[in-house]
């Protein structure tokens, strides 16, 4: 049995709070005074829902769950610059992409280093995008040295990397801060 992919038509006239997230729709039922169930479906059939008091609360829940949902169930693939999550590119970079994961609601991408120009201070090519392909955070590099990059994605969780001035850091996946560092030399 395969599923047939909905028109992006179709969607906006069931679902017509469109944009938030790639393939993903989403509509606010008012159920009674002050009362919101916020739905939302993607383009194959999945489904994320929220009730509650605050509309714009509940639909960035379900904007975050959908997310999620999609990252936990797509594959993350890469060609040269371009990041595709399932057969959609969702962002496309200036410098050639090494390693891809997903993690929670993001995408970590790390970029070649090497494709950066030597006028550039610091190569920070480490990074979180949403589905929309827009960048969440950059993370931060253990040193201030110029030539400092991460090379490596060591391990996806905990997030961890490998900086060239000989590094090991844990990253927050939220944030993009360094929660812990450990020099080797």
């Amino acid at each position: 049995m395969s599923i047939e992919r909905k028109s992006d038509e179709d969607m906006r006239r069931a679902y017509p709070i469109a944009g938030r997230l790639l393939n993903w729709y989403f509509r606010a039922t008012e159920t009674s005074a002050n009362a919101w169930l916020v739905e939302g479906s993607d383009v194959w059939g999945r489904t994320v829902a929220r009730q509650g008091q605050n509309q714009d609360e509940l639909l960035a829940q379900c904007v975050k769950e959908a997310a999620a949902r999609t990252l936990r169930s797509e594959p993350i693939s890469f060609r040269e610059r371009e990041l595709f999550v399932g057969s959609e590119p969702i962002a496309s970079f200036d410098y050639s992409i090494v390693d891809a994961c997903a993690n929670g609601r993001h995408v970590i991408v790390l970029l070649n280093y090497g494709d950066y120009p030597k006028a550039i201070k610091r190569c920070k090519n480490l990074l979180a995008v949403d589905l929309n392909g827009e960048v969440e955070w950059v993370a931060q590099l253990p040193t201030i040295n110029r030539a400092d990059a991460y090379y490596k994605i060591a391990s996806r969780a905990p997030l961890v990397a490998y900086s060239v001035a000989s590094y090991e850091c844990e990253i927050d996946p939220g944030t993009g801060r360094i929660r812990k560092s450990l020099f080797y030399k």
